[in-house]
């Protein structure tokens, strides 16, 4: 089961994390916190974690700072913090998730299980790594099967989803944008906002303005919530 550190300086926060985990994962039981960098250091040496959910702006050394001691040791790491500035540093260290703090917890229950989902996933040769994947789309009456690159975007609602493919074609599943992210392409497909998954390979442009908007190939457009804008301009360069 998933090892998992918590760094942060403020108690108040490392509490709430053990508390969604108690909440939402109680089956994980391992979970060292600690209030600074170079406390973790000997955690992470003896106990190995698989996560570390790690603050940035922190009184004795920046969270940024973890990353040079690390060495050898990978662990996947997810940024929690108040400031959206840090996201392209964050991007350039290939950190897990980035999290704005006070944290949303559907958003802290879908990066977890993107981690529980690659940790419990088989490992895959070569040839199966390089075959289109076909994905299955869940509807009330049937069950419809689509390579994952012909996927536009995904749109939520409540506890449907409706994922647009090539030929302007689309199917409402009953399956939630968590799901879809366990499954889909990282490198691919990203979580612009709350009710959006989008293919990066069919963005035609992002604006800037109000907040950012994202304008796909098919004339689509749809807005970034903010602590996303940074790491999807990182993605697209």
């Amino acid at each position: 089961m998933l090892k998992v550190l918590i760094i942060d300086d403020e108690k108040a926060a490392r509490d709430l994390l053990v508390h969604y985990f108690q909440t939402y994962f109680p089956k994980v039981k391992d979970i060292q916190t600690t209030d600074g960098i170079f406390k973790a250091i000997p955690i992470i040496e003896q106990h190995q974690p698989d996560v570390i959910f790690l603050d940035i702006q922190m009184p004795t050394a920046s969270g940024m700072d973890l990353f040079n001691l690390l060495k050898d040791k990978k662990p996947s790491v997810i940024i929690t913090t108040a400031f959206e500035n840090y996201a392209i540093k964050a991007i350039k260290h290939d950190v897990h998730d980035y999290l704005l703090k006070p944290i949303d917890i559907q958003e802290f229950i879908s990066s977890v299980n993107k981690i529980l989902s690659s940790k419990d996933a088989p490992t895959t040769s070569g040839t199966a790594k390089n075959s289109t994947k076909r994905i299955a789309l869940h509807g009330q009456k049937e069950i419809n099967y689509v390579e994952e690159n012909t996927i536009k975007y995904i749109i939520s609602d409540r506890a449907y989803s409706t994922v647009y493919i090539e030929d302007n074609k689309s199917y409402v599943v009953t399956k939630s944008l968590g799901k879809f992210e366990e499954i889909l392409d990282k490198n691919i497909f990203y979580r612009i906002h709350r009710s959006y998954i989008v293919n990066l390979k069919k963005i035609a442009k992002i604006v800037k303005k109000d907040g950012g908007l994202v304008h796909m190939e098919d004339d689509k457009t749809f807005k970034i919530a903010s602590q996303k804008r940074n790491i999807l301009i990182s993605k697209m360069n």
